[in-house]
């Protein structure tokens, strides 16, 4: 669905892919209060959001975890990939570790609750325009851990030369 409306120069363009028409109304909302903020359209299906974000370009995308048709995680990594420049920020009921994890590796830059303040949802979406990687300390360090394990399980299989431990004792 487009909105009504165009973007004032240099305001954050949103997208938002969410079966929930209360949420949306809520972001029609904060656009027209918030000049730095327009929302361009709203999708209330995955596979919808996709072509819907292929065809608007939109700076910031926010995805429903659980929309009708799809997994908002599926929906998360087809945008990342198609409309690599926009940030993505997953809508999550219940966000946890496992699900911020989840989210980063579909390519999301964080995650918000639809239950977050107004000035929480407008200050996510413009650092994530910003291009911030909105994910908690102890999620970060979580990703660098398993970043470090999968790179010595690699090593352990490869020879040190092709680790970069050649020479090393």
């Amino acid at each position: 669905m487009m909105l009504g409306g165009s973007a004032v120069p240099g305001s954050v363009r949103i997208l938002v892919a969410e079966s929930n028409q209360l949420l949306v109304d809520r972001l029609t909302v904060l656009s027209k209060e918030y000049s730095d903020l327009c929302l361009v359209g709203s999708a209330p299906t995955g596979f919808a959001a996709v072509a819907a974000a292929r065809r608007m370009n939109p700076d910031v995308v926010l995805i429903d975890e659980q929309l009708p048709d799809t997994d908002g995680l599926y929906v998360c990594e087809r945008i990342h990939r198609q409309v690599p420049r926009a940030a993505i920020i997953l809508i999550s009921d219940s966000p946890t570790d496992q699900s911020m994890l989840a989210a980063v590796e579909a390519g999301a830059c964080g995650l918000i609750s639809p239950l977050a303040s107004d000035e929480d949802v407008i200050v996510t979406i413009l650092r994530a325009a910003d291009g911030e990687f909105l994910v908690p300390r102890p999620v970060v360090h979580r990703l660098f851990r398993i970043a470090r394990e999968l790179r010595l399980q690699t090593c352990n299989r490869e020879t040190p030369r092709a680790c970069g431990l050649e020479g090393s004792d």
